[in-house]
């Protein structure tokens, strides 16, 4: 019985290898939910403020094997200060999908779903910079949920809750000739550092204002 021969060698097949390379800098976040009261009903005169998403969560960073790359506190007042300067005109406009569309953030009046494709640029400064694809390495998004969704909500009702049913981090995955892999097969052989420059996102805040007349 195959099960008593103890002495048996252990093989490998190392006929086929996985080289992974991925491009976070296109990856996106989708999340799908609804926005209801607490006992599960629609109301039609409650909507999502600007910038949903990001306002959902208190923290958003990528990890790259297990070290923290980027990382922003309170992303949704961050990255909507930062995009509302640097965002142009027509890709304000058309950023109605990742719900930064101030007139027009979707939600289904009759059912409450809503979902959105937001751009991890959106969130972090290492996706908007560092357009290169990273080699073989487990990456993480970290999204801490925040404690209250007052920033999430419209609605004069107090009793409005977001149910987030689901989210995925699209990350495009990047096919290689072989003549490419080779290449960049030399450079991890050889232990060879590669830089990752870019520009990262960083929130200043007062928790109150002085008491004074003015304040800068």
């Amino acid at each position: 019985m195959s099960i008593l021969n103890v002495s048996d060698k252990v093989q490998f097949d190392n006929s086929l290898v996985r080289d992974l390379y991925t491009l976070p800098s296109q990856s996106f976040i989708y999340v799908q939910g609804k926005l209801l009261k607490d006992e599960g009903t629609v109301d039609k005169d409650s909507k999502l403020s600007a910038n949903p998403i990001a306002h959902m969560f208190s923290e958003v960073r990528v990890e790259c094997g297990g070290n923290v790359i980027d990382r922003v506190r309170n992303p949704g007042i961050a990255s909507t200060l930062k995009n509302l300067c640097s965002l142009t005109r027509s890709e304000y406009y058309h950023a109605s999908n990742a719900g930064f569309e101030y007139t027009n953030v979707k939600v289904n009046e009759n059912t409450g779903d809503f979902d959105f494709c937001v751009p991890l640029e959106h969130f972090l400064g290492f996706a908007e910079d560092y357009n290169k694809i990273l080699i073989n390495l487990r990456q993480e998004l970290v999204l801490v949920r925040s404690n209250l969704d007052k920033n999430v909500i419209e609605s004069l009702l107090p009793n409005m809750i977001i149910n987030i049913n689901k989210i995925v981090w699209e990350v495009p995955h990047v096919s290689v000739a072989d003549v490419e892999r080779l290449k960049l097969l030399e450079y991890i052989e050889q232990g060879i550092e590669l830089d990752m420059g870019f520009r990262s996102f960083d929130l200043h805040e007062y928790p109150s204002l002085p008491k004074s007349r003015q304040h800068t």
